[in-house]
């Protein structure tokens, strides 16, 4: 029978000046079956994956006035982490798929810019 788990996976990274080498370290969630005492592992998404997907789904669901209200609440949040990065890209992705007027404002070259909060009017966006 299936059990899932999470474990620590640890990969060495090149500084950029290729001079040093540095452990990062990430959650992979395994779904591991044992048969006949052995170990087959059937499936591997890291935890950061996982999370996307999850936000990706989330933020689909929401209507255009709750995703920019989700954008307004990451302005001036100097905070960061690896699943900040993922839950920015996600919402990044859903705001571009909108087709909104005036998204040129927060999303220029596909990256998006957290420093000013945009309010939600007619199918534009406006900044704050």
């Amino acid at each position: 029978m299936p059990t899932e788990r999470y474990v620590t996976v640890v990969k060495w990274m090149w500084s950029s000046d290729g001079q040093n080498a540095f452990p990062t370290i990430f959650l992979k969630f395994l779904d591991v079956i044992l048969i006949d005492y052995s170990l087959i592992i059937c499936m591997t998404m890291t935890f950061l994956e996982d999370f996307y997907q999850e936000k990706k789904v989330y933020f689909s669901s929401l209507t255009t006035d709750e995703l920019i209200s989700k954008f307004n609440r990451e302005v001036g949040n100097t905070g960061w982490t690896g699943s900040r990065g993922v839950y920015l890209a996600a919402l990044n992705e859903e705001i571009s798929k909108r087709k909104i007027k005036g998204t040129d404002l927060i999303i220029q070259g596909g990256r998006m810019s957290i420093l000013r909060k945009v309010k939600f009017v007619n199918n534009q966006l406006f900044t704050l």
